[in-house]
């Protein structure tokens, strides 16, 4: 119940933030030399699945990381997954 109502309050306040700023995410990723990992629940409830993968691809050296059995919060749902798949090295620097 507490993660529906969490969801719920995302999508009334944040979602806007995404829809008026698109653009600029779209027009500025391109740009961005930070290594990068887009990290994505399978099962994401507030931003469905496709959006990790259309996000990677807007920045050049990205890397998409799935973890499978989780929804929005995949660091807090699946630790270990989470902890596994991440790649540390690149996360560092």
């Amino acid at each position: 119940e507490r993660q529906r109502q969490a969801a719920l309050s995302v999508q009334m306040n944040f979602m806007p933030f995404f829809v008026r700023h698109m653009a600029m995410i779209r027009r500025e990723a391109p740009r961005l030399q930070t290594p990068t990992q887009v990290v994505w629940g399978a099962n994401d409830a507030i931003f469905p699945l496709e959006n990790g993968p259309a996000r990677t691809k807007l920045q050049p050296g990205a890397r998409y990381v799935e973890i499978a059995a989780a929804g929005h919060l995949p660091h807090q749902e699946q630790p270990g997954a989470f902890l596994a798949k991440v790649d540390w090295k690149q996360a560092s620097g």
